[in-house]
């Protein structure tokens, strides 16, 4: 995917996030919201809940 910046085009990564630890997980997303070419679209506790995430976001 490719997303209009300030700067102009550049690639955009998307990120399912999934980490038990709470703390953690929030940590990440932090860290990883600095980083303009990166975008994390959810966020999950177990990989149970990928595949219920990912299939929700393809339908």
């Amino acid at each position: 995917m490719v997303r209009l910046r300030q700067n102009g085009w550049q690639p955009l990564i998307r990120v399912l996030l999934a980490e038990d630890a709470h703390m953690v997980r929030g940590a990440l997303v932090a860290l990883l919201g600095f980083e303009p070419d990166i975008e994390v679209v959810a966020e999950v506790a177990s990989g149970d809940d990928i595949l219920c995430r990912t299939a929700a976001r393809s339908s």
